[in-house]
């Protein structure tokens, strides 16, 4: 709804919303590019039946750490404790999994639900988070996430740490990535004031 352009990308990677494994989803809103995107889409390869299931077993394991129980006793103190490999990880266009494909859909008719249980675990959420390094909370449309602005990102972010609660600073580097494309400094202001004061706190 409400997308501008011949066409729009959403990501359904792990823990996003819907979080249904890993890939993306192009949606064309310009009609006269339909016979060409189909085309593409028909000479990619399908997954094959082991790395449907391989795909399947990631995608139950995760699920299962990413639960509320599990989260903050064992995943986040697992993930702190992991090195993250500079490398670029090499991606390999394919269709959509036909399991995944399922699951996706099924998964679209209880989006209302999900937006709005999302929007109440925000609110409980934004509650948990009263500190007088927060200058403002916005809250997404879906509550997929609040976007915290505070004088401190990474003190803030160990406290929530140590409740047991994970967030990032997503935004850290947009501009250091910027440059690479030939952003000049003084050409977007206000997100040179704002990126080293954001942190993100999940809510699914």
């Amino acid at each position: 709804e409400n997308l501008f352009g011949d066409f729009a990308t959403f990501s359904i990677g792990q823990g996003k919303f819907p979080s249904i494994g890993d890939g993306g989803l192009l949606v064309v809103c310009n009609d006269k590019f339909n016979g060409r995107v189909a085309s593409l889409y028909d000479d990619l390869p399908d997954y094959s039946l082991p790395q449907s299931m391989k795909l399947f077993v990631r995608l139950l394991l995760r699920s299962w750490m990413n639960s509320s129980v599990i989260y903050g006793w064992l995943t986040l103190p697992l993930k702190q404790r992991r090195s993250v490999s500079s490398g670029k990880e090499t991606i390999v266009l394919k269709k959509m999994c036909r399991g995944i494909s399922a699951i996706y859909a099924a998964e679209k008719l209880k989006i209302p639900a999900i937006i709005e249980h999302r929007k109440q675990k925000a609110g409980e959420m934004r509650a948990l988070l009263s500190t007088s390094d927060m200058l403002e909370v916005l809250v997404g449309i879906n509550a997929f996430m609040l976007v915290i602005k505070c004088c401190h990102p990474t003190d803030l972010q160990n406290d929530l740490r140590s409740k047991r609660i994970d967030s990032a600073t997503h935004f850290a580097n947009a501009l250091l990535w910027a440059k690479e494309f030939g952003y000049q400094k003084g050409s977007c202001p206000n997100i040179e004031k704002m990126v080293n004061y954001l942190l993100m706190v999940p809510t699914y």
